[in-house]
């Protein structure tokens, strides 16, 4: 067995040392942002170019990439925002455990943790869909979370 940074080591062995783990992540995220650049750049150079259709076809790859970059940011986005449904709920359920409280406050409180609890299960049903589904709705996931967020707000104030 070789060591590491040896001769004998294979070139690709090395790379995947090197683009292992989060820094594999951060690679892969800063050069999305460099093709998205690269490409934008060279769609708006394109108008003096006699190519036809060129500058339609880098302008449609730039826009597949772009939806596929907002599919992962909405990915992320439900998952943060069910993570934070979730322990605020438990929060809730958690701090009012054995205290007395009078049927109004109750019933508030009931409501809420309820509300909670659906809006959630939306956020887990929007997670579970398969990407190529989340890549083609990546418009309507946006419009969803923002709904979404919507209920969660009238959910607090009716608390409130």
């Amino acid at each position: 067995m070789s060591k590491p940074g040896s001769s004998t080591q294979s070139k690709d062995s090395r790379l995947k040392g090197i683009f292992s783990g989060a820094k594999a992540k951060d690679v892969a995220a800063e050069a999305s942002a460099a093709l998205i650049t690269s490409l934008t750049i060279l769609k708006e150079s394109l108008d003096g170019v006699p190519a036809p259709g060129l500058k339609g076809a880098v302008g449609g790859l730039l826009e597949v990439i772009k939806a596929i970059d907002k599919t992962k940011e909405n990915a992320k986005d439900i998952e943060s925002l069910s993570n934070h449904i979730s322990q605020l709920n438990t929060t809730i359920v958690n701090s009012i455990k054995g205290r007395k409280m009078d049927n109004d406050l109750k019933n508030r409180v009931d409501f809420l943790t309820r509300d909670l609890l659906l809006i959630q299960a939306d956020y887990q049903k929007m997670s579970k869909k398969n990407p190529l589904r989340q890549f083609f709705s990546v418009n309507d996931h946006a419009t969803t979370i923002v709904g979404l967020n919507r209920m969660l707000d009238r959910a607090i104030q009716a608390f409130v």
